[in-house]
């Protein structure tokens, strides 16, 4: 029996790579090593900045649930609104 060689799956991975990398500058969207490199990078940078993004919201959204009882994040006591 002939020895299969991997050239399908290795073709797949790198086109895979290359198209996540279409976009970036210079060789890092040409060169597979670059654009490996690259594409992990962005996929870290991606992940941090879903943390941070619910991070920022975290804040707004109790100062939002805050307001809407009497409070401000700053303030301890509600504060009085006329008419209520």
């Amino acid at each position: 029996m002939a020895r299969i060689k991997g050239a399908m799956a290795t073709r797949k991975r790198r086109k895979k790579v290359l198209k996540a990398a279409k976009g970036y500058y210079g060789g890092k969207h040409r060169l597979f090593k670059t654009a490996k490199q690259a594409v992990m990078k962005s996929g870290q940078y991606a992940y941090i900045g879903r943390k941070q993004k619910k991070r920022e919201k975290l804040p707004r959204k109790q100062n939002r649930r805050k307001r809407r009882r009497g409070f401000a994040q700053s303030r301890r006591k509600p504060r009085r609104r006329p008419g209520r």
